[in-house]
């Protein structure tokens, strides 16, 4: 065989102790962990019991030291300010106010009064629903009472509710509704509802509202009556439009 055939038959051939990089870490790691575990094959079962104990009562004692020092990193921080009784009383009230509030900073309390959450209405309706108001007092006189925003709930009730149970399916769509006006006789007995209606009330949601107030109200025989706003009302049509109604 000549040399050029020798030389491109082996030139490609790895040389006999070279190893891949993956490969020598492998092998790293097994010597080392051979090396670790050499003394601990040498021990003695009381040995090695030894040694794991007095491993976890150090760990133990560093973890208590770091505790204690930042319980008394923070304990030195937020120490109060001592007042001496020689300094002024606007320097001293200046320190009191720097104690109130770290004290509010480590023991938050949130309390307020219920004047700062809620204000009372000047009216039950609305401007033009006072107006509307007078003349349908005028327009029934003292043949019906009339209340105003009335809840759906207090007109209606589901029909499966008994005791403790509730239909939420069938509660939901009147629990938080209200109507305008109801007409009720002498015993507080509905007759007929009145709802105003304004611009609102175009819009797809309040139709969506009306459709469903509408059925139900329909549904239990409760005659319903819808009159738009007007600047005026005169008090004879609003009888007339009431009957039509079926009051």
């Amino acid at each position: 065989m000549s040399y050029y055939r020798r030389y491109t038959r082996y030139r490609h051939r790895r040389p006999r102790y070279s190893y891949s990089p993956s490969e020598l870490r492998g092998r790293a790691l097994v010597g080392v962990a051979l090396l670790v575990a050499l003394p601990f094959i040498a021990m003695k079962p009381e040995q090695l019991y030894s040694f794991f104990a007095g491993l976890f009562l150090l760990v133990l004692c560093g973890a208590f030291a770091i505790y204690a020092v930042i319980f008394i990193a923070k304990s030195w921080n937020n120490r109060p300010v001592v007042i001496d009784e020689d300094p002024s009383e606007e320097f001293n009230s200046q320190l009191e106010q720097v104690n109130s509030l770290r004290t509010a900073r480590e023991f938050p309390t949130k309390i307020e009064s219920v004047s700062d959450k809620y204000i009372l209405k000047k009216s039950l309706l609305t401007s033009s629903e006072k107006i509307f108001y007078e003349s349908l007092s005028t327009a029934v006189g003292n043949e019906y009472k009339i209340e105003v925003q009335v809840p759906l709930s207090a007109l209606v009730r589901v029909k499966d509710s008994y005791g403790n149970y509730i239909n939420y399916k069938d509660w939901n769509p009147i629990k938080s509704k209200t109507v305008d006006f109801v007409l009720c006789d002498i015993s507080l007995t509905p007759k007929l509802v009145i709802e105003l209606d304004d611009s609102s009330h175009e819009r797809p949601d309040r139709q969506e509202r009306d459709r469903i107030v509408n059925e139900i109200l329909g549904g239990v025989g409760l005659p319903i009556c819808r009159i738009p706003v007007q600047q005026t009302y005169i008090a004879q049509d609003l009888r007339n439009q009431l009957t039509l109604n079926g009051l």
